[in-house]
């Protein structure tokens, strides 16, 4: 079943982000994962939403779990925290 990590963030310093976001995308996908939304074209309909929201799917659970506290990606979280605020959580998907 697949699983989602999910980032609703606010972006403080466009261009460390930017140096973030070049860092991470081939990390994401040497992982396993797709990044399926990544936009700031976000319409808040109800409660808080942030600059951008971005969407990674994962083949499941433990995958997007491995990609977050891995080793390679444990300092770009440092490095993202330096330029924005994020909230970051992982859901797992419907079931077929």
């Amino acid at each position: 079943m697949p699983s989602y990590l999910i980032a609703n963030i606010t972006i403080e310093d466009a261009d460390a982000f930017a140096a973030y976001q070049a860092k991470v995308k081939p990390m994401i996908a040497m992982s396993g994962g797709r990044t399926i939304i990544s936009s700031t074209d976000v319409r808040r309909l109800e409660g808080d939403v942030r600059d951008r929201v971005v969407i990674v799917e994962f083949q499941d659970d433990d995958g997007a779990d491995r990609f977050y506290r891995s080793q390679d990606y444990l300092p770009l979280i440092d490095m993202r925290n330096a330029c924005s605020k994020a909230d970051v959580f992982i859901v797992p998907g419907l079931r077929p």
